[in-house]
């Protein structure tokens, strides 16, 4: 937040591996995409760009989808120049060490799935920019006091965020020095944000006022001060009364364990459904079940709907509802065919 206004564009190393993705989840790192560009609408640099893990051993069809993917996906979610570490071969004894000989150069498949990914952006660019544009109406909360005295904020902050874009909404993080950013959201969730400023509890205790919706996870949420004292808890009390709330949460560093992931998943949606903004949502072809570890982005170009349906960690066949009824006609951009 301190480079707002310093620079251009927002610059960042991710971390998404294919190799990490059963403990970080396989959309961990537009979170911080989203997260950046919350803060500052401008486009993301991601000058090291690990989407395999350097000396890794794994080299299938899996992986160069995960690369493809990875390029698709933080495109769609603003960044618009990345620095895919590593590329060069250990060609020389300067270029020895392990992490030279496993990535991009010894991986012509993921290559030619990069190069095909670039074009079909270049293709769609105005469709890209229309889902990167289209305006967010839930809001996360986020807190650096709460980063530092409570250690579980980041697992469930994290969890969060998956829910609702698993829902089909763009996520606005709401920080404590933007706190006017309450204004442009429709509602907002706090992940287990125990520690906040005065300010923060009282900015929304106005937004619950003027009849903003907010889902609460943890009782406990805003009733410690940045400096670990006691809050104003009649202002707290009046928030919870008029809030969502999962009373008892329990996690770690690693994983949120009560409710777990994707019970939570499902409380998000339900909460999104309840306040009435539920507008697309993506369901099991068989069981018509709401889809988890899918991400949902939804734009408006040219008069016509578009949606993005991000997905790694399973396949399966999917229906898309929109205001609760399945779309029956629909055409892929990318392959440049009709759908049933």
């Amino acid at each position: 937040e301190n480079y707002v206004g310093i620079f251009d564009w927002n610059g960042n190393d991710t971390q998404r591996r294919y190799e990490n993705i059963e403990t970080k989840g396989p959309q961990e790192y537009i979170l911080f995409y989203d997260y950046m560009r919350s803060i500052m609408n401008a486009p993301v640099v991601d000058t090291e760009d690990h989407p395999v893990v350097n000396g890794g051993k794994i080299f299938n069809s899996e992986v160069t989808d995960f690369v493809v993917n990875n390029t698709w996906e933080g495109a769609i979610h603003g960044r618009s120049l990345t620095d895919i570490w590593v590329w060069e071969r250990a060609d020389s004894e300067r270029h020895a060490a392990e992490m030279f000989k496993s990535n991009m150069s010894y991986r012509p498949d993921a290559i030619a799935g990069i190069g095909r990914t670039a074009l079909d952006l270049n293709r769609l660019s105005y469709e890209v920019v229309a889902l990167q544009d289209e305006k967010a109406d839930v809001g996360i909360l986020y807190s650096d006091a709460s980063a530092v005295h409570v250690r579980q904020f980041g697992t469930v902050m994290s969890a969060a965020y998956h829910g609702v874009v698993y829902a089909g909404k763009k996520v606005q993080f709401v920080t404590e020095d933007q706190l006017e950013k309450l204004n442009d959201i429709k509602a907002l969730i706090i992940p287990y944000t125990l520690n906040v400023k005065a300010e923060t509890v009282k900015a929304i205790y106005d937004f619950v006022a003027n009849g903003g919706k907010v889902l609460m996870i943890d009782q406990n949420c805003l009733t410690k001060t940045e400096h670990a004292k006691e809050q104003n808890l009649e202002l707290v009390e009046y928030i919870r009364e008029n809030s969502h709330v999962i009373r008892d949460v329990s996690a770690n560093n690693n994983d949120i364990t009560s409710p777990n992931k994707d019970e939570l998943y499902v409380i998000i949606r339900n909460f999104i459904r309840d306040i009435g903004m539920e507008y697309i949502s993506v369901v099991d072809a068989e069981t018509s079940e709401p889809v988890n570890d899918t991400i949902v982005d939804v734009g408006i170009y040219n008069g016509k709907l578009l949606v993005n349906i991000g997905n790694f960690a399973n396949t399966r066949n999917v229906k898309v509802k929109v205001g609760g009824k399945v779309v029956t006609s629909s055409y892929d951009l990318l392959n440049c065919e009709e759908l049933g």
